[in-house]
């Protein structure tokens, strides 16, 4: 805590001024932007601009009351949007920046009160997570997160998103590889599994009140069909059509 000296333009002579939070001297108050996800901007000429982002730096707290985040120290393999909020995920850790549109800002607002809008940080660590997460896509109102071995539905216990109401679970246990981000489309996503020569896609699908989610092979009829080291996708809703590049 430190002391705000007002006195000099606070009218009220009784009130001198106020307390507020600070964060503890000599302690790491901010992550390294150039590690962090970065942003490409369309400039008016035609041209773009890459470069790094603004985070801000932690106004609160110290390392016992705020912890240093537990995707800190870890690579980051992808990023989201979901309901307002810009999340990632590294290693066994997901996480999302504060709500309200401040998207990049990593650190709670409060040392000692959580607030609705402070950041998520989710480290699930189970045999499915075994190897980390690879890929995490926005699915209808949640968000789905994929690791080799299963998948996990990310959704809200409430119709606001906060650190008290975020939900992770495991809703299937379907291999995909982790050299492609499965494909969202329309009200499925599309996911690929490599054997030794062979890609294979299979559709993702499960309802919100459902507890488990269900995947159907696509290329079941033609195994030997699309090469392995499949490394993007791009599909289309409208043309019911997927293209992979390998």
């Amino acid at each position: 805590m430190t002391f705000i000296d007002n006195i000099a333009t606070n009218p009220n002579p009784y009130v001198r001024g106020y307390w507020t939070e600070v964060a503890k001297p000599g302690e790491k108050i901010a992550v390294d932007p150039s590690t962090m996800p970065h942003a490409l901007l369309s400039n008016p000429d035609g041209t773009f601009t890459f470069k790094e982002l603004d985070w801000p730096q932690r106004q609160c707290g110290d390392l016992v009351t705020v912890p240093i985040p537990s995707w800190i120290g870890k690579t980051i393999d992808d990023i989201m949007f979901m309901r307002r909020r810009f999340g990632w995920c590294a290693g066994t850790s997901i996480a999302m920046g504060r709500g309200g549109g401040d998207y990049f800002n990593v650190w709670p607002q409060k040392a000692a009160q959580v607030v609705p809008t402070d950041p998520i940080d989710i480290n699930e660590e189970n045999p499915l997570t075994a190897g980390g997460f690879h890929s995490i896509v926005p699915f209808k109102q949640d968000a789905v997160a994929f690791t080799k071995h299963g998948q996990f539905r990310l959704s809200s216990l409430d119709i606001s998103l906060s650190p008290n109401t975020i939900d992770i679970r495991p809703v299937s246990a379907y291999n995909s590889s982790d050299k492609c981000r499965p494909l969202p489309v329309g009200d499925n996503t599309y996911f690929p599994t490599e054997t030794d020569a062979w890609t294979q896609f299979s559709e993702f699908q499960y309802a919100p009140n459902q507890a488990v989610g269900s995947a159907q092979g696509l290329t079941d009829h033609v195994q030997a069909y699309i090469p392995s080291e499949v490394f993007r996708t791009v599909g289309s809703a409208e043309t019911r059509g997927m293209f992979v590049l390998s």
